[in-house]
């Protein structure tokens, strides 16, 4: 199927019927030339054809790179709930050299972290490794159109998801309480996140499907 058809309105197959070759006797000359005209009208020309193409190409450019975010931030809850089991297994033991080795755990858990949320975007922007404040993209060569894409920190540090080290290696209650408290918190933003790239993929999705419609 040819780009044309692709791009092609429904609408203009209704109102543009194709002419026969020849008129038939008696017809009204003036109804084929105003069919003619609608015709003309409604058909893309061929720059018109070119710029929808390269917006479709963007848009699907944004949706994946929304896509990547969400599929990353999954993984993320993953990882934040390892720590909250590991925080639990420190709280459930009075064991102070066990206590230690869970907290090395933990700090190693945050740094697998940071290295996977900075690391999900292979040749893209990172929409979630706090390396920009807003992610705007283009839609036409001209730059008349474009979109704003949500940007988020969900790194583990005070400017992202703020969880800190493991405190006095979790030998007490109350720094593993706060390790817990800091886990729940950051999940709540991670899942808010998700949630917000989630709303816009519908959104671009939805302007793409209408677009591939003509």
């Amino acid at each position: 199927m040819g780009l044309l058809s692709r791009f092609r309105s429904p609408r203009e197959d209704r109102l543009s019927p194709a002419l026969p070759a020849a008129a038939p006797a008696g017809a009204d000359a003036g109804g084929n030339a105003l069919q003619g005209a609608i015709s003309r009208a409604l058909r893309p020309s061929g720059g018109s054809i070119s710029q929808m193409a390269e917006t479709a190409e963007r848009l699907s450019g944004a949706l994946h790179m929304l896509e990547a975010a969400i599929l990353a931030i999954d993984h993320l809850t993953e990882l934040l709930a390892e720590g909250t089991e590991l925080c639990e297994n420190a709280r459930d033991t009075v064991n102070t050299a066990k206590r230690a080795a869970i907290a090395e755990r933990y700090s190693a858990l945050l740094e697998r972290i940071d290295a996977y949320v900075m690391n999900i975007a292979a040749g893209e922007a990172n929409l979630i490794d706090g390396s920009r404040k807003t992610c705007e993209i283009t839609l036409d060569a001209a730059g008349q159109s474009r979109v704003v894409l949500h940007v988020a920190n969900l790194t583990s540090g005070p400017s992202g998801l703020d969880l800190s080290a493991p405190g006095e290696a979790f030998a007490s209650l109350s720094a593993i309480d706060r390790s817990l408290a800091e886990l729940a918190v950051a999940k709540n933003i991670a899942l808010h996140t998700a949630d917000l790239f989630a709303d816009s993929a519908a959104v671009l999705s939805e302007r793409l499907a209408r677009l591939k419609m003509y």
